[in-house]
């Protein structure tokens, strides 16, 4: 592992335990087993760490999102089910750092420069999620009532608090874990006589 990124794994170690403030620079340095020279050769200061941190799982997640969006033929169903598999994944391999990304991002507001760019790529993300649900609203796949936006952040609702309860030795896979996530989420979207709703419940 290169010094940056011992650099980095010891960061997401610390704010995940004592939090972003409670967390020294020094801590990081004696964790890293590095000096602050080091530090400070990659990192101008702590608050950048955090943004790198959140730098890391975005720019991945953004990646494989918009690889489904361009380049993965077949239904917008199929998308979907795509990007909730990534997302699940995603917790699994790297849920230190999932946990700082949710916990710790309003201290990036504390800097409008770090804290505008990660916000732009957080809607961005939200953007393909919508584009995906969009086309299959097109396609008739998925209902015709649906706002896109709603549905967007609550694909995200679902899907990225599983870092809070996923457990990666538990007795479900993730392959498990993304399927009921699908099967749940699909059978509000999809379109059908069985998610009519105009129910009549009295």
């Amino acid at each position: 592992m290169n010094t940056r990124n011992q650099i980095l794994n010891s960061a997401v170690q610390l704010f995940g335990t004592k939090g972003y403030h409670a967390t020294s620079i020094q801590d990081i340095c004696r964790l890293a087993g590095v000096s602050k020279g080091a530090i400070f050769h990659y990192f101008s200061n702590k608050i950048e760490l955090l943004f790198e941190i959140h730098e890391v799982i975005i720019d991945i997640l953004l990646d494989k999102y918009n690889n489904v969006l361009d380049h993965f033929e077949s239904s917008p169903t199929l998308k979907l089910k795509q990007l909730v598999n990534i997302s699940v994944e995603l917790v699994v391999e790297y849920k230190p750092y999932i946990a700082v990304l949710f916990r710790e991002y309003k201290n990036l507001q504390n800097d409008d420069h770090y804290f505008l760019i990660t916000k732009a790529k957080r809607d961005q993300c939200e953007s393909v999620v919508q584009e995906v649900i969009r086309q299959g609203v097109t396609s008739g796949e998925f209902r015709q009532d649906i706002e896109l936006s709603i549905m967007a952040k609550l694909f995200f609702g679902v899907c990225n608090w599983t870092y809070i309860w996923l457990d990666p030795k538990g007795p479900l896979t993730p392959q498990q874990i993304s399927d009921s996530i699908w099967q749940l989420f699909i059978g509000g979207l999809a379109a059908g006589p069985q998610n009519c709703t105009n129910h009549n419940l009295t």
